[in-house]
């Protein structure tokens, strides 16, 4: 640190960047942490807790921080770090100057970093010196060394952009399939969204021997995205793994430039209260499958195929139209609640493709999502500050010249039924399931569930769950002012989101038997005990008879 801040300094590791978390026990991987000043004099370093140590003693202008770490993944030949779990920040210091990175490697190893290399001209794998423009673009840096093997692809004829596939294992497939795929997927997004504005793209593939056939996985950076698989996956279809390449890339415009507001002001805070992980994850799964329809690399079929899946998974999900999917997402960055049971990347994928048929309808087919997506990227994206959860909605509208508020209410905000099928057919796929037909009551959790909140009173240890708001049917008998005492006899779990206390509730006491048509809730009001019978939605447990693509 060049010009370190009056003592005592105290250094964090980050607890996210942005959309995107570090593992709660990151710290415990750091050790033998210490400090020195200017002329080499030691300084006393105290470890506060999990993720900061504050530098004491007296000093002026520069200090050097000295830890050990416990690379994420590593081998004899190989070791990959995140930036988000190496480099630390000083607490209360200003991020926005320069930081410098060099590498130190075995002699033998190639290194691979996204950031800019401080010396123009040679092999970006033989690099060794880095500049980030600051500390939010260092820790967004991956770091590869090893031995490495590398292809590379212009991303468009006459542009400096540059994409590199680099291999730290040996796949067992034909990479030139692989430079292919990645050729097909980056022109077709870049021609939807522009150019990617960095001078080179990664595509880490990360190959291991040693994991499990069925595990992988993927991790997004502004500049870069990771693969991580099986070698045995790699003896398959490479085909197969389109969608994890389709999806990383696309994740380069949503979320990484294209940022929801929480995630644009950069505070290194535990917890980011985001609900549109929808629109952030689900519709870059849409996305990402409508690439490989549109580039051929899937034909109509396949894509069809796909859609049926995710619906077939939207109706085994006992969560669903008993739980808000945008409350879903505040759960998954609060992990001292009870976890959302919605999918958010599955239900997030339906909705794009349900609101994309909408658009084109609307429009005659002359906008779709694509337009959204453009829409909000010019307003919104970096360096502006990022959208808010309703510029999703109003920009939808704007381009359809429709009012999607009431949609949005009852399929983002609320747990109505999706019209699938109703949607569906306007685009010519015919669905059919053995969902009930029959007219279901205002009784029914679906139609009003959202509208009953409720918050903690009384100490955080021991909370007396009390309704807030009660927009009801009267004959239900839940009002404002009544204390939730169980489900079924099981005391209240604390929840995120407010409008999916009951919901995720209600799931909770159906897991032992999810055909249940009615949950019990004990509520007491005055001092007097009350029983409301809860219906549960007659969609449980559906199936997907059949989904056909017709040009009629």
């Amino acid at each position: 640190v060049a010009e370190a801040p009056s003592p005592p300094v105290v250094f964090v590791l980050p607890a996210h960047s942005r959309c995107g978390t570090s593992p709660d026990n990151t710290a415990i991987e750091i050790g033998r942490v210490s400090a020195r000043a200017a002329d080499g004099a030691p300084l006393e370093v105290i470890h506060n807790g999990s993720r900061e140590w504050t530098v004491q003693g007296i000093h002026a202008g520069r200090i050097t921080l000295d830890y050990d770490i416990r690379a994420g993944a590593s081998r004899t030949d190989w070791v990959a770090c995140e930036g988000i779990e190496t480099f630390l920040f000083i607490k209360g210091a200003t991020q926005g100057v320069p930081c410098r990175l060099e590498i130190v490697a075995a002699d033998d190893w190639r290194v691979a970093c996204t950031l800019d290399p401080v010396v123009k001209g040679i092999h970006r794998l033989d690099v060794r010196q880095y500049v980030a423009r600051d500390y939010e673009d260092l820790v967004d840096g991956p770091v590869e060394c090893g031995r490495l093997e590398c292809d590379q692809l212009a991303l468009a004829a006459g542009s400096p952009e540059t994409a590199y596939i680099v291999y730290n294992g040996e796949p067992r497939f034909d990479r030139r399939t692989v430079i292919d795929l990645t050729e097909k997927i980056v022109t077709h997004q870049r021609a939807m969204m522009g150019p990617i504005q960095v001078d080179a793209f990664y595509f880490f593939w990360h190959v291991d021997a040693e994991q499990s056939a069925g595990s992988r996985g993927r991790h997004e950076h502004q500049r870069s995205t990771t693969i991580d698989l099986p070698q045995a996956a790699t003896t398959r279809d490479v085909l197969a793994l389109a969608p994890l390449l389709a999806h990383g890339f696309m994740h380069l415009w949503n979320p990484k430039r294209l940022r929801n507001s929480p995630t644009a002001s950069f505070e290194f805070v535990p917890r980011l209260p985001l609900r549109s992980l929808w629109f952030l994850e689900g519709v870059t799964d849409y996305y990402a499958q409508l690439t490989l329809l549109r580039t051929g690399v899937w034909p109509l079929s396949r894509f069809v195929r796909q859609i049926r899946g995710e619906i077939q998974h939207l109706f085994d999900n006992d969560a669903y139209r008993l739980e808000v999917v945008d409350d879903a997402s505040l759960a998954a960055f609060d992990r001292t609640a009870m976890e959302g049971n919605v999918d958010y990347f599955n239900h997030g994928c339906l909705l794009g493709l349900l609101l994309d048929i909408e658009i084109r309808v609307a429009t005659g087919s002359q906008k779709s999502l694509d337009d959204v997506m453009r829409l909000l990227h010019q307003r919104f994206a970096l360096p502006k500050h990022g959208f808010r959860d309703s510029d999703i909605c109003d920009a939808a509208g704007e381009v359809a010249a429709r009012d999607f508020r009431a949609w949005f209410r009852n399929h983002v905000e609320g747990v109505r039924p999706l019209p699938l099928a109703t949607i569906l057919a306007r685009a010519g796929l015919i669905l059919e399931t053995t969902e009930s037909r029959t007219a279901e009551s205002t009784h029914v959790l679906d139609h009003w569930l959202p509208n009953i909140l409720v918050e903690p009173q009384g100490s955080e240890n021991d909370p007396r769950w009390v309704v807030s708001s009660a927009d009801a049917p009267r004959d239900l008998d839940i009002r404002r002012g009544d204390q939730i005492v169980n489900f079924d006899g099981r005391k209240p779990q604390r929840v995120v989101g407010e409008r999916s206390f009951l919901g995720r509730n209600v799931v909770a006491s159906l897991r032992d038997d999810s055909s249940r048509a009615s949950v019990e809730m004990q509520t007491l009001r005055d001092d007097q005990s009350l029983i409301v019978t809860l219906r549960i939605p007659q969609r449980l447990r559906a199936r997907v008879m059949d989904l056909r693509w017709t040009e009629s």
